[in-house]
This record gives structure tokens, sequence and C-alpha cells, in this order.
């Protein structure tokens, strides 16, 4: 048989490459994380620094301060989550952009976005 003119089974589709070679879920989440920080820096005066400190860092203090006065323990509902999105400053923020895009995205890919 002649192999002119056939194309072989595992030929991708002709198309562009995408610019980002990283899963979707994974650029969304560095996007947000940058903008978090832009915003914190440059929006931010240093009081408004510290309400979005006090209100979205995880604090254990609060655990033994919420006995006396539960206003200060409500927050421990979602620091425990919104505290990984808040960095000390852009070096910080750069290295944990760079382990979470190694790390994340064979798990991504493994595992999906969800």
């Amino acid at each position: 048989m002649s192999e002119q003119g056939s194309t072989p089974e595992n030929t991708p589709p002709a198309g562009r490459e995408p610019v980002f070679l990283l899963p979707g879920a994974v650029t969304a989440m560095i996007g947000v994380l940058v903008a978090i920080h832009l915003a914190s820096t440059f929006v931010l005066n240093p009081d408004g620094m510290a309400q979005l400190v006090f209100w979205f860092a995880f604090q254990p203090l609060r655990i033994l301060a919420g006995a006396s006065d539960i206003v200060l323990a409500v927050p421990l509902i979602w620091t425990p989550f919104t505290h990984a999105l808040m960095h000390g400053g852009w070096e910080h923020l750069l290295f944990n952009l760079a382990w979470f895009a190694i790390f994340a995205t064979p798990v991504t890919r493994r595992y999906g976005a969800g």
C-alpha cells in the first residue's frame, strides 16, 4: 500500500500554540493573586493595610481572644482561606507564584481545576 496522501493518526490539529502553557485555572489564580497584591500595594494607605491584615490575615490569637469578645472570633470563619491570598512583598509574591506554577500545573492537569 502506498502511504502517500494518508495522514498519521496521532497528528495534532493545526492551530496556534497557546501563549501560556499553564492550565487556565492556574493562570487565573496567578492573576487574582497579582491583582490583590497590586491593589493592596498601590490603593491602600497604611490604615487600610492594617485593616486588611486585621480582617483577612490568619491570627491564631483570635482563638483565645474570641472567648472574651465574639467579634474578634468572627474572622476565623474566612481567614483560614484568605490568608493565602496575602503576601508580605513583591519578592514573597513572585516566589510563591513560581512555586505555585511549578506544582499546581501537574496537579491541575491530573485532577482538574475543581
